[in-house]
């Protein structure tokens, strides 16, 4: 419990900190202090949750999961801009239904929108153990298809 506190405060101070810009002690105490108020608030109405502030998994989040889905994005959109820029049809797009695996709801929230983040991919439903997809072309879906990404999901901890 303390350490979900303890961590959310800091979090919301630094958002805080970021937000505002302006790094004079007044502004500074006062956002430390608003942080500590919204964190009393939360825990009191029994919001933050191990799904709300997963710290629990957060190391794994941050420095495994961010870096590789960054990388996908930018391979994604690379792969997007040729497309557009070589003027090739989108006779390949379509829609089509994945299966997720083992994923919680957590898990399937962030594995869609991770695919939503890809550029040429769009999540548009999503169902207990599927989800709807959109993509540009072919390539982007099989990739999908392969389960790399729900891998990847699963790894975090989340799931």
């Amino acid at each position: 419990m303390f350490q979900r506190f303890f961590s959310l405060t800091i979090c919301l101070f630094v958002f805080w900190l970021i937000l505002s810009g302006i790094y004079k002690p007044y502004l500074i105490i006062s956002g430390a202090i608003i942080s500590v108020l919204i964190t009393v608030f939360m825990l009191r109405a029994e919001i933050i949750d191990h799904e709300s502030h997963p710290i629990n998994h957060f190391f794994k989040i941050i420095f495994f999961y961010w870096p590789w889905l960054l990388k996908e994005i930018f391979l994604s959109a690379i792969n997007v801009t040729k497309l557009i820029l070589t003027k090739k049809k989108f006779d390949q797009s379509g829609m089509d239904w994945i299966e997720v695996k083992n994923l919680s709801e957590l898990g399937v929230s962030i594995y869609a929108n991770s695919i939503t983040l890809t550029p040429g991919t769009i999540s548009v439903e999503t169902k207990k153990n599927k989800i709807l997809v959109h993509y540009l072309e072919q390539n982007g879906f099989k990739d999908l298809l392969s389960g790399r990404m729900n891998k990847k999901v699963k790894n975090t901890g989340v799931s």
